[in-house]
């Protein structure tokens, strides 16, 4: 069997847009919130805010670890400050999926 390349990215990019499209048709909980709109303000500069109901409460905290590591590499935007992690976490894990669902 021959690798394709090709092959290699476009399984990996339909489950992207997949999720990306599935979390954005969710509904946002307390949309008025000060944490919302610290999370919104933030991440919203390279993606589209997604539903904290797309991922489990593990994932979210893995999410905002390897996004920052990401900010931190790329300098597109000042990196979070811990007080803004700790409110964007918390946003995301108290509204968060229970896992394996």
């Amino acid at each position: 069997m021959e690798f394709s390349f090709k092959k290699f990215l476009t399984a990996p990019l339909i489950a992207a847009v997949g999720l990306a499209v599935a979390g954005c048709s969710m509904p946002i909980p307390e949309p008025e919130s000060i944490a919302f709109k610290l999370y919104e303000q933030k991440c919203n500069l390279c993606h589209p805010v997604y539903s904290p109901k797309l991922l489990d409460k593990k994932t979210w905290g893995y999410i905002i670890k390897r996004m920052e590591k990401k900010v931190k590499a790329t300098g597109v935007r000042e990196p979070l400050t811990n007080e803004e992690a700790e409110v964007i976490l918390g946003y995301l894990q108290k509204h968060a999926r229970e896992r394996g669902m």
